[in-house]
């Protein structure tokens, strides 16, 4: 179907709906820690993603630092944006809320009723091993108090002590303690489906191929047209530090332009 008619688009959407409505009924039948596990598997692909994504930009920022006089605050805000929703992530992931799928919620259930989901495993094995993933659970929650804090001052409302200049909230938490918290969650998560004999997902490195192609391309053609906008672009509007010349003539921008 030609994708000019005007009919294309709302068959292409009740298409997609029922799609989308066959997929849950299919997923309700699953068992509940099926469920579970696949939801917060999605949420920790994208956590992990959030920082791929941050990292790849940090690495724009130190490669090529003088295309930032280009679309500075449109490059910097959008880091600003993923550290924010970082944060935001692993929170959910870790936090003890009662009413959320979290990662307490799933220890939980294996705990509570691990018999309807691991009937051919041995009880006492099943139970020290959650024991142990809830002992690791705490230790990990408590490596989030920084990010929770910043969380719920920063992100879910306004602190008051942020007009009192009590900055301690603003601790700076490296990449690389996102990175390990994550690592430990996945391992968790997937000892669970072992159990259940349940299929795992894709690792994220699988799942990030085409998703990490797609964005390494994106930045890159991004460049590229900052690049040939220069060309028209007064000299004046890009600001005492960063000169034309100095950014056209800059060897990491000078490729064949499409």
């Amino acid at each position: 179907m030609n994708i000019e008619d005007p009919d294309y688009w709302s068959n292409r959407k009740k298409e997609i709906e029922g799609l989308l409505e066959e997929s849950r009924a299919k997923r309700s039948k699953e068992p509940l820690l099926k469920r579970v596990l696949d939801e917060l598997y999605n949420m920790l692909f994208y956590t992990r993603k959030t920082i791929f994504y941050i990292k790849e930009l940090k690495k724009w920022f130190e490669i090529e630092p003088e295309t930032l006089g280009l679309a500075d605050d449109f490059i910097l805000y959008s880091s600003y944006l993923y550290s924010k929703n970082l944060d935001l992530q692993c929170a959910q992931l870790l936090e003890k809320n009662k009413d959320s799928i979290n990662v307490n919620f799933l220890l939980n259930i294996v705990e509570n009723e691990f018999r309807l989901f691991f009937p051919k495993e041995n009880k006492k094995n099943i139970l020290k091993i959650v024991k142990s993933d809830k002992q690791k659970y705490e230790l990990l929650y408590k490596k989030i108090s920084k990010i929770k804090l910043r969380r719920d001052k920063e992100i879910a409302h306004i602190d008051k002590s942020k007009i009192k200049n009590d900055l301690n909230f603003f601790a700076n938490i490296k990449l690389s303690e996102y990175d390990s918290l994550i690592k430990e969650l996945e391992a968790i998560m997937i000892r669970y489906y072992k159990f259940g004999r349940f299929t795992i997902p894709n690792s994220f490195e699988k799942r990030q191929s085409l998703s990490s192609n797609v964005f390494e391309i994106g930045l890159d053609k991004f460049r590229i047209v900052l690049s040939i906008g220069l060309d028209n672009v007064p000299e004046e509007i890009i600001g005492e530090k960063f000169k034309l010349s100095k950014i056209m003539n800059h060897e990491k921008l000078k490729r064949k332009r499409i």
